[in-house]
Order: C-alpha cells, then structure tokens, then sequence
C-alpha cells in the first residue's frame, strides 16, 4: 500500500528499470545523466512500492555488497547483511502508506548522490502516524548498473521511533558454499607449495578458465601443461576473501577477491583481483567447470585514504571553528551537494563558497567529532560521524549533537568531497 506523490513522475518505472540493462562497463563514466537520474529516481520509488507491500528484497538486490546505511534511532552504521536479515522480518508487514517527494541529485565519475523527502502516514504495523523524513542515498554504477552503496536519513518532524531489525535468515546455500569455499582456499594453499595438481585434480574434464593474463579461454591441457613450469615458485602471499554464491541445483558460481602481496618468484607486489569460479556437481563431488578473474587494484591504500579522510574531516570541522570554511570549499568536489539541518533543500558549491565570507570573524564554535565508520566502494568512500556542539560560532551555549554522512569520491590523486547530509540527535 502506496501513495508516491513524486516529483518526478512515478509512473515511468518499470520502463525505466528495464532499459537499466543496456548500461556502458562500470569503468566508464560516459553515460545520459537525465536518464541515470529517471533511472535512479525510479530504482528508490521501486524500492519503497515494495516496502510497502511487506517486501525488502528489490531494497536488498538493488544494494552494492560494500552497502552501509545509518537509519534514524540506530546507534551505528549497518551493512548488507543487516538488511539481508530485515527481508524475513518485513513479510506481512505490509500497510505502511508513505508519498516521496524528490529533491535533487548529482553525478561524479560513477557516483550518484540522490536527496528526496518522504511523508510516511501509515507504519508498517497500520498504525498511523505524521513523519517526515530527509533522505541522501548514494548509488555506484557497478558493471553498468547503478547499486545503492550508502543511505541516511532524518527526521524532519519529531519521532515516533522505529526499530532496527535484528534476527538473520536461513542460508541454504551453507552446505555448498562450505564444501567449494574449502575446496579453493585449498587450491590456492597448493599453489603457494608450487602445486597446480590440486587444481587440475579439482577440475571437471569439461574445464575451460580464462585467467586475467591469456590471451583467450584454455582448457585443462594448458593447465596440465604448465606444472613442471611453476616447480620451485613458492614464494606466493595471497589472502582470500569470500563474497558471495549462487546456487540453482547442481551449480554454483562463487565470487570473491584475492589479495596478492608477493609473486610465487619473491617480487613484492601490491594486487588484488575479483574471481568468478563456476563449479558443477558430478556424482557426489563438486569440479570447476569455469573460471574467470579480472584485475581490481585501487589506485589507493584503503587504510592510508581512511587516515587521509578522517583528517580532511577534522581538518574542516577545525577551520569553521575559526571562522574559516575555505578549506571545506577547497576539498569538495565541483559537483557537490549538501543537506544542512534546518534547510529546505539541497545546495550545491556555489553556495558553499558564498558561506566563506560570511563565516569570517565567527570563530567561536566548540565542537568534537567521532567517527562511526568510513565504508569503500571503488573510488567512492563513504564516512559516517557523529558531532557534540557546545557553542555557536556566534558564541551562545548549547548542546547539540548530530549524525553526519559525508561521500567522499577520488580522483587525480585526491579525496574531494561530493556530498553531505546531517540529523540532529534527539
């Protein structure tokens, strides 16, 4: 049950979601923004339709895996699995009446940042209530397709409290995931003693892999042909990390990430790669019919730009407190959007740099921060924090503390600041 008052036309959805399909490689930022806004736009009234309807799922496979959101009356950040658990708790939950109202959006590279209003009349539960939220969703474009990869929201009338959902749901994919999940961590602990055998000896006959350095697919005689190659290369140090599998009767694809930090010839190297295995079962045993890796190096140290990041926070947070908001302007993005509490919509950076002169001489904030969290995603990081305010530029006491979610993209070398939101904490 759902009312979508939407400022963009709510009834071009599902046209919309399907011509999604048809996106240029994430790699690429050369897309129509009107129609990524139409689609994005279309993504969130989706999103709702289907909380209305009880259903969290379009919310969970329309989510990056990097996702982290920050509801009103949460104390932390969640992730995707939170939100995977929330699907089970949601079902039946279907009377909530709530209209959307969009506000406005901006692009970076392969980074969105959406703002939209929500007036919610009816709780899931059918109790009616008057709330109205603010909303900031970030969206990445991952493999053509635009993921919801962070999400804040507040109030913008006073609570009446929801509750975060907690519980998890049954995977039924456990047993199969445990037994090819321990089949490649131990393809890989043999390839560190210099032994492909495990690997042939794990692969179906009909095997065909197209690893990132050939040219073109291969099947197992290439692999067979290359075991007295690799004797005495055991200088291997890789670390695993597993992602995600799909499983549909006697197959499976398994994703996950390799973290290469020395060559099997000794060489340091920093690499990391994205794997796809497809595994199918014959007879009572699972073998890998195909394989496929690409190269997914960051142009960054992830716990170098977390520093870096949090640094620029308090570096800005800093400067307002003498008065002095340029190094804000200086570190955000020509693209940038923010949502300041008590403001009515969104503003960009020519308003930004027209605070500068008005702040001078107000340099009497006491302020500290606390970070919460800082979530990546390619070249899209994401920092929640939290602030406690004691006294105004202006010099009066108070005591206000807020929840803070600053998008941070990279590019050129640089961290810039491409959007910010705020809720007070009541």
């Amino acid at each position: 049950m759902m009312n979508l008052a939407a400022g963009r036309g709510a009834a071009l959805a599902l046209a919309v979601l399907v011509a999604a399909c048809a996106q240029q490689p994430s790699g690429s930022d050369d897309y129509d923004r009107d129609a990524a806004t139409d689609e994005i736009w279309a993504k969130e009234q989706a999103i709702y339709a289907a909380r209305g309807d009880g259903d969290l799922q379009f919310y969970v496979d329309s989510a990056s895996e990097h996702y982290m959101g920050w509801p009103p009356g949460w104390p932390k950040p969640s992730g995707i699995d939170q939100l995977r658990a929330g699907v089970e708790l949601m079902r039946g939950l279907d009377q909530e009446e709530l209209a959307m109202e969009f506000g406005d959006i901006t692009f970076s590279g392969n980074t969105a940042i959406i703002y939209y209003s929500t007036h919610r009349t009816r709780m899931p539960t059918g109790e009616e209530v008057d709330q109205r939220f603010h909303i900031v969703h970030i969206w990445a474009r991952e493999q053509g397709e635009w993921k919801l990869l962070g999400a804040l929201g507040r109030e913008a009338t006073p609570p009446a409290g929801d509750s975060e959902p907690g519980g998890s749901a049954a995977d039924e994919k456990a047993a199969a995931k445990e037994a090819i999940w321990a089949k490649e961590q131990a393809v890989y602990a043999a390839r560190r003693r210099a032994d492909p055998q495990f690997y042939i000896d794990n692969a179906s006959e009909q095997y065909v892999g197209w690893s990132p350095n050939w040219d073109s697919p291969e099947g197992l005689d290439l692999l067979r042909a290359g075991v007295s190659r690799v004797q005495g290369q055991v200088h291997e140090e890789l670390s695993l990390v597993f992602e995600d599998i799909a499983v549909s009767g006697d197959a499976a694809v398994i994703y996950y990430s390799t973290h290469r930090t020395r060559l099997p010839t000794g060489e340091d190297v920093n690499q990391r790669f994205q794997i796809a295995h497809t595994w199918v079962r014959e007879g009572d045993e699972w073998k890998l019919l195909g394989a496929l890796g690409r190269a997914a190096s960051r142009p960054y140290d992830e716990e170098q730009a977390r520093a870096e990041i949090w640094a620029k926070e308090q570096a800005i947070f800093a400067g307002r407190a003498e008065g002095d908001i340029q190094y804000y302007v200086d570190n955000a993005s020509d693209q940038y959007l923010g949502w300041p509490p008590g403001w009515t919509k969104p503003s960009g950076i020519d308003q930004l740099r027209a605070g500068a002169a008005q702040m001078r001489g107000m340099d009497q904030e006491e302020l500290t921060l606390e970070l919460d969290g800082i979530s990546f995603d390619g070249n899209t990081a994401i920092s929640f924090f939290s602030t406690h305010r004691t006294r105004m530029p202006d010099g009066e006491a108070v005591d206000q503390r807020y929840e803070n979610i600053h998008v941070w993209v990279y590019g050129n070398g640089r961290w810039r600041l491409l959007s910010s939101m705020g809720r007070p904490l009541t």
